[in-house]
C-alpha cells in the first residue's frame, strides 16, 4: 500500500509554522563528526549536568553518527537514555523533546518495532501538547505524523479518522494551511489503496480533485501536490509511453532547486511489490516488501545518485553497505531508482546534477503471536528509507553551499 502513500508525500515540504516560534533544537543531522567524537561530546555533556537543551542536542548528535554507522540498536539507546534524562523538561522545552521522541520513532521503525515507533510518536505529539497548546500547528502536524503511522501499518479507519479530525480542528481556528496538509495526506491514504481496492479510487480523486481546484491561498502548495498525485494514479499501468508522454508535460514547468518526484515504481522483490515509508520531503520510495523474511539482521545500503536537470536519475551506485549484508535486494533498489521521474532542477554550472545518498534498511516488524510472550519476525520483511541527502538552499542554483538536512 504506502509505495503510493509515501511516493506522494514527497511532493510537498512539511507545513511550517504560521505562529512566531522558538527556534527548534537541531534533529539528527549529517555532519560527519567522527563518531568517536560524538560520544565525548555526549558524555562530557553528561558529566557536567549540562543543561537539557545542550543535553538533547549531544543526544541527537551522536544517534546520529551511530545510525550512519549502522549501530541502529545502539542509536536507539542513546535516544531512550537522552528521553529519561530530559522528559520532564517537555512543558519548556517541547520541540526539543518531541524530537527525541520522533527520532526514537524513526530508528524504532529501521529497527521493525513498530509498536515502539508507534508510543514514541504518541509521546511526541504529547511532548508539543505540553507546552505549545493543542491548537498550535506544530501540534497539529505532530498529530498528521501520528495518522502517518497508523496508515502505515494498515490502521485505515484510525488513520482517516484522524487526518478529518486534524482538518477540523485547523479549520476552526483559521490554520488553513495546516487543513490543507491534513486534507492531503488524507488523498495520499486513500490513493494508496485505490491499487488493491478501486473502491478507494473514486473516493482518492474526490480529496485531490476539491484540494486540486481550492481557491485558498494556503492551499497552493497542496493543490499542485493534489493535481500531480491525480496524473500519477492515471500512470498506473501505463506504458512507458504514456508515461513520458504525460510526464512531458510537466517537465514544462519552471526549474526549481529542490527534488521534486513526480514518477517512480516501488522497489520489487520476489515478485512482490513493495509498500513505502517516508516523513518528509527527503524521504523518497522506501519500500515494504511482501515477502519472506529470510534474513534482516544488520540488512542496510546506502545508495547514491545524481539527478540531473531533465529529472533523471544517473549514476547509481551502492556506496556503502552493511557488514553482514546478504541477498541481491540492492538491485532492486536501483531498479526502483532508475524508473524516478523527477521535476526539472536547476543544476550549478559543472556540476552533473544534484547527489543524493539515501540509507535503505531490511526489517521486518516485531511482533507477539497468539499463546506466546515472546517477540517474533513478521514473514513480511519491508525496507525503511532515509535520505542521508544535504538539501541545498533556495539559492542554491546560483552556487550558494549546501545545507545538512535531518535524516531522523
Amino acid at each position: 500500500m504506502q509505495s503510493m502513500f509515501t511516493a506522494l508525500l514527497a511532493l510537498v515540504a512539511p507545513v511550517p509554522p504560521q505562529e512566531p516560534a522558538a527556534k527548534p533544537a537541531p534533529e539528527i543531522v549529517v555532519t560527519g563528526t567522527r563518531l568517536s567524537d560524538s560520544e565525548k561530546a555526549l558524555s562530557a555533556c553528561i558529566a557536567r549536568h549540562c543543561p537539557p537543551k545542550e543535553d538533547i542536542a549531544a543526544t541527537l548528535a551522536h544517534a546520529e553518527n551511530l545510525f550512519v554507522a549502522g549501530k541502529y540498536e545502539n542509536a536507539q539507546n542513546t535516544a531512550a537514555a537522552g528521553i529519561r534524562r530530559n522528559r520532564g523538561y517537555a512543558a519548556e522545552l517541547p520541540r526539543e523533546v518531541a524530537s527525541l521522541f520522533r527520532a526514537h520513532a524513526r530508528l524504532s521503525a529501521h529497527l521493525g518495532e513498530v509498536a515502539l515507533e508507534r508510543s514514541s510518536t504518541i509521546d511526541m505529539v504529547s511532548s508539543l501538547r505540553a507546552g505549545l497548546g493543542n491548537d498550535n500547528p506544530d501540534v497539529l502536524v505532530g498529530q498528521i505524523e501520528l495518522a502517518d503511522v497508523y496508515a502505515k501499518v494498515f490502521n485505515v479507519r484510525i488513520a482517516e479518522s484522524n487526518y478529518r479530525e486534524i482538518e477540523k480542528a485547523a479549520l476552526a481556528i483559521g490554520n488553513r494551511k495546516v487543513e490543507g496538509y491534513a486534507r492531503f495526506r488524507r488523498g495520499i491514504l486513500l490513493a494508496s489503496l485505490a491499487k488493491p481496492d478501486y473502491a478507494y479510487t473514486f473516493r482518492a480523486r474526490q480529496v485531490f480533485r476539491e484540494l486540486a481546484a481550492s481557491p485558498v491561498p494556503e492551499h497552493a502548495a497542496f493543490a499542485a501536490a493534489a493535481r500531480q498525485g491525480l496524473e500519477r494514479m492515471s500512470l498506473r499501468g501505463a506504458s512507458p509511453e504514456r508515461i513520458n508522454q504525460m510526464l512531458a508535460s510537466i517537465r514544462s514547468a519552471p526549474p526549481t532547486a529542490r527534488p521534486t518526484l513526480l514518477y517512480g515504481e516501488p522497489v520489487d522483490l520476489n515478485n512482490a511489490r513493495t509498500a513505502t515509508n517516508a516523513q518528509s520531503e527527503g524521504a523518497v520510495m522506501s519500500g515494504t516488501s511482501m515477502m519472506s523474511a529470510d534474513l534482516v539482521e544488520d540488512q542496510w545500503i546506502d545508495v547514491a545518485f545524481y539527478i540531473d536537470a531533465n529529472g533523471l536519475p544517473q549514476e547509481i551506485e551502492t556506496i556503502r553497505t552493511s557488514d553482514h549484508y546478504s541477498g541481491d535486494w540492492a538491485k532492486a533498489v536501483a531498479k526502483s531508482i532508475a524508473t524516478r521521474r523527477y521535476a526539472p532542477l536547476t543544476i550549478v554550472n559543472g556540476e552533473p546534477g544534484v547527489f543524493r545518498v539515501e540509507r535503505y534498511t531490511k526489517t521486518a516488524s516485531l511482533q507477539v503471536t497468539t499463546g506466546s510472550r515472546l517477540a517474533t519476525r513478521s514473514p513480511i520483511a519491508r525496507i525503511e528509507m532515509t535520505d542521508l541527502s544535504v538539501e541545498p538552499t533556495a539559492s542554491a542554483g546560483a552556487g550558494s553551499a549546501n545545507v545538512p538536512r535531518p535524516i531522523v
